[in-house]
This record gives C-alpha cells, structure tokens and sequence, in this order.
C-alpha cells in the first residue's frame, strides 16, 4: 500500500472517532481490514454500546481523504453514526 492510502485509512479512522465523539457515542472501538484483492478497499468496522457496524470505503475514497477527509468518504462516515444515533 503507498503513502496516500495509509495516510486516508489514517484520516478516516480519526474522523469516525471525532465524528461519534461529536454526536455524543463515546466508548467506541474501530477496527478496519483491507482486501488482498484489487482494488484494495477497506471496511471499517465500528463497534459501541452493544453494536457492530461494518462499512465498505473503496481505495478512491481513501487516496483521496490521504490529507483530508473526501466528500464521498464523509458521507460514509456521517452513515455510520446515523446507524448508531438515527
């Protein structure tokens, strides 16, 4: 995997922690596996009071959230606490 793609993975992880920080879901645990395949997409697994939730980020939203969180990796984000909070 190249720079950008670990530094995205980095980034996303530490926007689901702020983003359930700000809707008020603390104690989370995340957890992410990458495919061998390609293209190389990555599930992010979050895990808080009593739940699990998996979603699927693809090597695109991940390159490219490399310096900051892309639109289309935001809306995964926004997702996943709705799942949590809605």
């Amino acid at each position: 995997m190249g720079t950008a793609f670990i530094q995205g993975q980095q980034t996303i992880q530490r926007e689901i922690e702020a983003a359930f920080n700000q809707a008020g879901v603390h104690n989370i645990s995340v957890s992410h596996i990458t495919s061998e395949s390609a293209p190389a997409d990555t599930s992010f697994k979050v895990a808080a009071n009593g739940r699990e939730v998996e979603l699927v980020f693809t090597r695109q939203d991940i390159e490219d959230s490399a310096r900051a969180i892309d639109s289309s990796a935001a809306t995964k984000v926004r997702v996943l606490v709705s799942r949590f909070t809605g």
